[in-house]
């Protein structure tokens, strides 16, 4: 009986021992899938690691390309902008010049205008001239025809003034061969 129970106690204690074992067995199983979820999940955020941080690289990559296309375009603006102030200063040096030639064909103009008047005051003296020369010379020639009308009185009187002394000369003649 004693060996009965031994071999009885034994037997239980060999079930206990393998009933642990099984659940020391169901335990490493549940552990080994433990660890083995546990590093799927592991594995799966490194990769949504990896995947964001290739996402945030190329959202980099896209930003500095952005940034790249908006510097190009500010320096094309700057470029753009010195060009309109280059013209501005083109424009604004032609209406200097344009300015200055206004200024001095308008200066050019008041000359012309002072010179016409000039000519125009210097032709209403030539005509005035003309005017008191005709007047002087009408005024000669009637002084000319009084000059001649005196002239031809003049010589009609010496002619008869000529002749009495000639007819006076033939009565002394006479009177001097009668004595």
């Amino acid at each position: 009986e004693k060996k009965e129970k031994a071999v009885e106690e034994k037997e239980k204690d060999i079930e206990t021992q393998q009933k642990q074992k099984l659940e020391q067995e169901k335990d490493g199983e549940e552990t080994g899938k433990k660890l083995e979820a546990e590093k799927a999940e592991i594995e799966t955020r490194q990769q949504e690691i990896e995947r964001r941080e290739k996402e945030l690289a190329e959202k980099e990559g896209a930003l500095q390309g952005r940034q790249e296309a908006v510097e190009g375009k500010e320096k094309e603006l700057e470029g753009k902008e010195q060009e309109m102030e280059d013209k501005a200063k083109g424009i604004e040096s032609k209406a200097e010049d344009l300015a200055a030639k206004e200024k001095t064909a308008k200066a050019a103009s008041e000359e012309l205008q002072a010179k016409q008047k000039a000519l125009d005051d210097k032709e209403k003296e030539v005509e005035e001239n003309m005017k008191n020369l005709e007047a002087q010379l009408q005024e000669a020639e009637r002084q000319r025809a009084d000059l001649e009308k005196q002239l031809k009185e003049s010589q009609a009187k010496a002619v008869h003034m000529e002749d009495k002394s000639n007819s006076g000369a033939h009565e002394a003649e006479a009177e001097a061969e009668a004595e």
